[in-house]
């Protein structure tokens, strides 16, 4: 017997929707608050937060500069 999840559909947690994202949107909106010509430095830029504070950066129009450990990341 399946039982159903009182917390609702798993990919709403295992997409931008979910925790990384929600992450990203309320930290930088709510306490980066980037205006348009900023620039904004993300560390760890390609981990699923990071990656997601850029693109918002990107479209509030900020300057996004990105930090990433080794070689392959920083492409």
């Amino acid at each position: 017997q399946k039982i159903e999840d009182p917390a609702g559909p798993l990919y709403l947690y295992l997409s931008t929707l979910g925790s990384p994202g929600q992450t990203a949107y309320h930290g930088l909106l709510c306490i980066g608050k980037p205006k348009a010509g900023e620039t904004v430095v993300v560390s760890a830029a390609s981990g699923s937060v990071g990656s997601v504070v850029g693109q918002i950066a990107k479209i509030k129009g900020a300057k996004v500069v990105g930090i990433a450990g080794g070689e392959e990341k920083n492409r």
